[in-house]
């Protein structure tokens, strides 16, 4: 049995699944060292698995700005955020976070002999600290892979779907990167081995990607041998919880969830207004940054709680009214769920693109209206070619190896002692 090591940030859809392959391991014997920040302390030890902190300094860097906090993101009005502005100020903060563990927290992760690294993807320092331990790394959290070679071949999808700019100059994307990269080189000279694209393509010496390939553009550009798509990773706590007493078996079940940090009561109040007329049972998630006290005037046949077992909850719904997380509608597709997507920023749009490209729900994109919601709602509900678009998909989704698979990889891996042909 090996000792591994797990990174990610604290926010909950980059600690999710790679908590579920730590407690996976952890059951097969393993030892397991899970990094996050210490907001999440409870939630990883609840699985049984051991939270290490960071140090105070990087602690404090994830205290810091609107990223980590669901009030402040609450108010974000994404018409405004200047995308490029973004990109340079996150590599920033995750190269900050870089060059102080490599200075100061690798000197406790030697102690503890390790067989391999497991790293978010947004936790790029993971790639180095497996170099420096000269061990194996693994890059969890791919849903889309947007790697160097995509962006040099198709540098337009990169500036319309990355950089929200669809009139963008497409022979300016590289030299954007490259500029980013310098500056941030300039700042930590000793992290050249690092780029602002780590973030994007997954750069463990394996990789794994959390859907099936028809949701991959150009998945002819990645490499198969360090690569592999392995669908939604779902374990035994995501199904244990029983909801039966909130779905109505004789009406048509609506859930409706704008993940941890797009969570605008007027996204809400648009949804509310739009269904509460309809005869429909609803399953309303709040998220951390609202209140149930702000929504008690709603129908009997609405129920409304901070978060749902979600998983749980796409099994016995009809429709998915979403702001599209790349988790929440991949683990849509899997379980067939027709989804309604109102995209707020970044990789939402991509993934509204894989629900219109494939037919498997609506996508309202700029300001919704209550009665363009409603309607999308129906046809989600009522169109044959959509629900077959969804089944077909989600037949597709099932065969791939999920959890047992990723698992499996890493222990062959661990054992063979590298990624060979």
């Amino acid at each position: 049995m090996g000792n591994i090591a797990f990174f990610s940030i604290p926010l909950f859809g980059h600690i999710n699944y790679g908590l579920k392959i730590a407690a996976r391991l952890m059951k097969r014997g393993h030892s397991i060292y899970y990094y996050s920040g210490i907001a999440f302390k409870d939630y990883i030890e609840q699985k049984g698995v051991q939270f290490c902190q960071y140090s105070d300094e990087i602690e404090q860097l994830f205290s810091q700005g609107s990223t980590y906090n669901p009030q402040a993101t609450k108010a974000i009005d994404n018409k405004k955020v200047d995308y490029y502005q973004e990109i340079y100020y996150l590599g920033i903060h995750l190269f900050t976070i870089t060059d102080i563990f490599m200075k100061k927290d690798i000197k406790e992760l030697e102690k503890k002999n390790l067989n391999a690294v497991v790293f978010d993807n947004i936790a790029i320092w993971g790639k180095l600290i497996a170099k420096k331990l000269g061990i194996l790394s693994f890059a969890s959290g791919t849903p889309y892979c947007f790697n160097a070679k995509m962006i040099e071949t198709y540098p337009e999808e990169f500036a319309k779907f990355i950089l929200q700019e669809h009139d963008f100059s497409y022979d300016c994307v590289t030299p954007f990167i490259r500029i980013c990269n310098k500056k941030l080189w300039r700042m930590y000279p000793e992290l050249k081995e690092v780029s602002i694209l780590d973030n994007y393509g997954g750069c463990g010496d394996f990789n794994f990607i959390y859907t099936s390939s028809r949701f991959q553009m150009h998945a002819d550009l990645i490499d198969q041998k360090k690569n592999r798509f392995t669908g939604i990773l779902v374990d035994e706590d995501d199904i244990k919880e029983d909801i039966e007493v909130y779905i109505e078996k004789d009406k048509k079940n609506i859930y409706i969830s704008f993940g941890t940090i797009y969570n605008s009561t007027v996204l809400y109040q648009v949804c509310i207004n739009a269904l509460k007329d309809m005869d429909v049972n609803v399953l309303l998630s709040i998220g951390k940054a609202n209140d149930a006290s702000d929504f008690v005037s709603l129908p009997d046949n609405w129920h409304v709680r901070k978060n749902w077992p979600q998983i749980k909850v796409l099994q016995n719904i009809d429709v998915f009214i979403s702001h599209g997380g790349n988790n929440s509608i991949r683990e849509a597709a899997n379980f067939g769920v027709p989804t309604l997507i109102i995209p707020q920023t970044g990789d939402h749009y991509l993934t509204a693109e894989d629900i219109k490209k494939n037919n498997m729900g609506i996508v309202i994109e700029g300001d919704v209206h209550e009665d363009i919601l409603k309607e999308s709602v129906y046809k989600c509900l009522y169109d044959e070619a959509i629900k077959q678009n969804c089944m077909e998909v989600a037949k597709e989704m099932q065969q791939l190896g999920g959890l047992s698979q990723v698992v499996e990889d890493i222990e062959n891996y661990m054992e063979r002692g590298g990624i060979y042909d």
